[in-house]
């Protein structure tokens, strides 16, 4: 009769090879590295679309509206065109009681960053026509403002600010002041751009169009 031998069994691989404990040390890693981002893009990230002063916003919107309103009733629109060197801005108008101002303040405002926003003023080069020398921004997401510009003297022949001077470029004064402003676009390097007046009765329906060198034109809802 013989004796059964015993086997030896392997011994199990170190902790550090095996799955289980690598997977539990996971869970709160990751919970950590996520919480550090969280924290890191709260301190340093932007707040843009923040409104801190929700009634004073709101009534800059009421007076943004009744802007929208007086350049509907002249039957204002705007087209934008790139020559080297400068910016045209031609104007349309069907009523005959517009009289041309001095200046026009543009500003291209960005959809979601505020830091990217920028602006310029435009000077009365005869007729309806507008010059500056800048240029459109031509990536992102943006929404065009036009508007007389409220600080008109303290701007040079080519729409350089003159020393001494300050612009507040979303202000226009006057009992008549008017807006012409675009609903979000994506602009194009070689394209013209055309602004149309927002509906007299809403701030939201707005008939803008941003065309090719063809001019046709395409109506946002």
């Amino acid at each position: 009769m013989t004796s059964a031998v015993p086997t030896m069994e392997a011994p199990p691989p170190p902790w550090y090879r095996q799955f289980w404990p690598w997977f539990l040390i996971a869970i709160p890693l990751v919970s950590v590295l996520l919480g550090v981002l969280m924290i890191t893009l709260a301190t340093h990230g932007h707040d843009a679309l923040v409104v801190d002063d929700w009634y004073k916003e709101g009534k800059a919107i009421n007076r943004r509206i009744e802007r929208d309103r007086e350049a509907s009733r002249l039957g204002l629109s705007a087209r934008f065109e790139r020559v080297p060197g400068a910016l045209l801005l031609d104007l349309d108008v069907t009523s005959s009681a517009f009289e041309p101002p001095p200046a026009l303040a543009v500003r291209w405002v960005h959809a979601t960053r505020a830091e990217r926003d920028g602006g310029a003023s435009f000077v009365h080069a005869g007729g309806n026509r507008y010059v500056a020398a800048a240029s459109l921004p031509v990536e992102g997401r943006w929404r065009l403002h036009v508007e007389p510009d409220a600080a008109a003297s303290s701007v040079d022949a080519l729409g350089g600010k003159k020393e001494d001077a300050t612009v507040d470029a979303d202000t226009s004064t006057g009992d008549h002041a008017w807006r012409l402003a675009s609903d979000t676009l994506a602009l194009t390097a070689d394209g013209v751009v055309r602004l149309d007046a927002r509906s007299a009765t809403t701030d939201r329906k707005t008939p803008f169009a941003t065309t090719p060198e063809t001019g046709a034109s395409a109506t946002r809802p």
